[in-house]
């Protein structure tokens, strides 16, 4: 399972922080999008996260017990040259309620992380947080 961003990327980050927060940062809170998604409970569920895993810039993560989808993909409003909001007056509640340093730019924004869907479901059961089921043989 890789890190995202990579260990060596954290510590770079980490090394480069200005006392001013956001000042010389390239917006890494507006190239994610994360939503909180429900621990799998039944099979289908699980296949359901296993399949956002099939895509390449698609992740889940755990964070203090909640469970989150992470997809990369830069916000449309964000100015690839300036890294300014070009609709920050009207940008979303969401936006506005961000607050540094709770980013990945300051800390480690999850406890685990997946990028393989077998990872994910090793995990799942390994931490008991479903059952294994048994395949229904085809007779």
């Amino acid at each position: 399972m890789s890190v995202v961003p990579s260990e060596k990327l954290y510590k770079v980050r980490q090394s480069l922080v200005s006392e001013e927060l956001c000042i010389d940062c390239k917006a890494l809170c507006c190239s994610d999008l994360v939503m909180e998604i429900q621990p799998p409970k039944t099979q289908k569920e699980l296949d359901t996260l296993k399949w956002y895993l099939h895509f390449k810039h698609s992740y889940i993560f755990i964070y203090e017990n909640t469970w989150y989808h992470l997809i990369r993909s830069e916000c449309r409003y964000l100015d690839k040259k300036t890294y300014l909001c070009k609709n920050y007056e009207n940008r979303h509640k969401m936006c506005l309620n961000h607050k540094p340093p709770k980013c990945e730019r300051y800390e480690r924004w999850y406890d685990v992380l997946f990028d393989d869907q077998y990872m994910l479901e090793n995990y799942v059961y390994e931490k008991k947080i479903m059952k294994r089921t048994k395949k229904k043989s085809k007779n």
